[in-house]
């Protein structure tokens, strides 16, 4: 390392530890060799059903929802996507009288007569 003039920065300057101030290793947790199995932690005691209720309904949707993983919430903003767009094709069929066959448009071609093609008066056909 080396400052900005090209020359050594001193140790000194660094946390180093000195003769006089051996590195010491870190401690370890004691390891148990008495062949007993650790004991589990104790499992909280259940609440009665009625305390269980009354915590639920104290509880609201906002609050579950504030608690709730950031995917869940992709996933409702998605279904909400999703039944927007099934609002917005109810409206559209619905301007057309539900009719997804077109047979109202296959009527319309029936009555109009076929289209004459016609070529210029000085064109000779050939026969």
């Amino acid at each position: 390392m080396s400052d900005a003039e090209g020359g050594n920065t001193p140790l000194n300057d660094f946390d180093l530890p000195t003769e006089e101030q051996p590195i010491q290793p870190e401690e370890a947790p004691p390891i148990d060799t008495s062949g007993e199995k650790p004991s589990e932690p104790e499992e909280p005691v259940a609440e009665t059903p009625e305390e269980e209720a009354e915590a639920e309904e104290k509880e609201g949707f906002l609050q579950k929802l504030a608690k709730a993983n950031p995917y869940v919430v992709l996933l409702g903003v998605s279904l909400g996507a999703i039944l927007l767009a099934l609002l917005f094709l109810f409206m559209e069929l619905a301007g057309y009288d539900f009719d997804i066959k077109a047979k109202k448009g296959k009527e319309g071609a029936m009555l109009m007569p076929p289209a004459v093609q016609s070529a210029p008066a000085n064109t000779i056909a050939a026969a």
